[in-house]
């Protein structure tokens, strides 16, 4: 794009706000897209113009309020330099009648980071309304300070119109864009992560509202009742581009508004369990021996051997004379005295 931009419409052809935008800000919400700065074009002009932001060329028309500071949020560059900016006024907190040295006429504003090539980068801004915050994050990096970001009840997209690539004040800038989309929640540092390494965020598909491929139509893929985006001013072209070399099918690729189907998933879960009375199969081969086992407790201590003494020696011996004279005595006062005595009378 370069003399136009693309619009991301908040109202109806009736002027009705669209009830998913509606939805959309009322709760946390998240924008992104893959966007590359180019050499400027005649007639293209060096302020600061979107990103992507609700603060379009019509902002300061009568056509839906007469107020005189219409709501708006947004991310915006300086175009000569790749200067990032996050800037609300949206809320009880944003200043309708600024201090005239206010460089930010009231709004709140956080300058971010800078793309100071022409390569692909990945913008997206987390609006938390539940924390009060709006977090810019470029190429998967969180800028280390928030903005303000307490919009109550009112519309941010209140004049009907979110320009992406361009289009605040109807001012132009040579960019390209790829994959803009709408999440209807606060995408953590991991989601965006997960983004940026060509994959996707573990969320619910509902939780994706907008899904804007740019693969050479302007539809929406995500399923809600969001219209196809618009050209503005001048009509750009589709063209290819190599943010990212793997991804989802017309995620990212080769060319940048579809690429080829990213790698394979992980492997479903198990299927269910068979019916019952299956046939078991054969015994399987005999388990390798188990390991050694630890050695066994020490037995106990065998007693000291019993060896006889010079005294036990003796004791015997003695015991032994004397029953063998015993022995003796008795031997010869029955078989040989009594054999002595005379026989018959005496004289």
């Amino acid at each position: 794009m370069d003399q136009g931009w693309l619009t991301f419409l908040t109202r109806d052809a009736d002027g009705d706000v669209v009830q998913e935008w509606a939805d959309l800000h009322a709760g946390q919400m998240t924008w992104e897209l893959w966007y590359s700065r180019r050499t400027s074009s005649p007639g293209n002009t060096n302020a600061g113009n979107a990103i992507m932001a609700t603060y379009a060329d019509n902002h300061n028309t009568d056509a839906f309020t007469t107020h005189n500071r219409r709501r708006n949020i947004g991310v915006y560059i300086q175009p000569d330099d790749g200067k990032l900016s996050l800037a609300v006024f949206v809320g009880d907190s944003v200043q309708s009648t600024p201090e005239a040295t206010d460089p930010f006429a009231g709004a709140h504003v956080t300058l971010g980071p800078q793309i100071n090539d022409m390569n692909w980068h990945h913008i997206a801004v987390v609006w938390d309304r539940i924390a009060g915050e709006g977090w810019l994050y470029l190429d998967g990096a969180k800028h280390v300070e928030p903005v303000r970001y307490e919009p109550g009840d009112e519309n941010p997209g209140l004049d009907g119109k979110l320009v992406i690539g361009g289009g605040h004040l109807g001012r132009t800038t040579t960019a390209q864009v790829s994959q803009f989309r709408l999440w209807k929640m606060a995408l953590t540092e991991e989601h965006i992560a997960a983004i940026m390494s060509c994959g996707e965020p573990d969320l619910p598909i509902t939780d994706l509202k907008g899904f804007y491929r740019l693969s050479g139509t302007m539809e929406n893929s995500a399923v809600s009742g969001f219209l196809p985006l618009t050209w503005e001013s001048s009509q750009g072209v589709f063209a290819d581009g190599d943010p990212c070399v793997a991804g989802m099918p017309g995620l990212k690729g080769d060319d940048a508004y579809g690429g080829p189907p990213g790698p394979a998933g992980p492997g479903g879960s198990l299927g269910e369990k068979g019916p019952t009375g299956s046939r078991a199969g054969p015994r399987g081969p005999p388990g390798p021996n188990g390991t050694k086992g630890p050695p066994g407790d020490e037995g106990p201590v065998p007693p000291a051997p019993n060896f006889a003494t010079m005294h036990d020696f003796y004791t015997v011996g003695g015991i032994c004379v004397f029953v063998t004279a015993a022995v003796g005595a008795a031997i010869y006062y029955q078989f040989i005295k009594q054999k002595a005595k005379p026989v018959g009378e005496s004289w």
